[in-house]
């Protein structure tokens, strides 16, 4: 997917789509986090309407640090 079709893509098919799979991961004992969406198909799921609950950070690090951090740990002790 490229930035050029952004307002064409289907974001109620995505969130129909991401919705249903946190629920089976919750179910499995499992936490979806999702990191690196483009900020212009953020933007576009919000100009679109589309409320879904994602734990999402801009990147893999932001997630790493926050994970590491609720563990009391840090980058620097790997």
């Amino acid at each position: 997917m490229t930035t050029d079709n952004l307002t064409e893509f289907d974001y109620n098919g995505l969130a129909s789509e991401l919705s249903p799979l946190n629920s089976a991961l919750s179910l499995m004992g499992l936490r979806a986090i999702y990191v690196g969406f483009n900020p212009l198909f953020v933007r576009e799921i919000v100009r679109a309407g589309i409320q879904v609950e994602l734990e999402v950070y801009t990147t893999f690090k932001f997630a790493l640090e926050h994970l590491l951090s609720e563990n009391k740990k840090s980058l620097s002790k790997f």
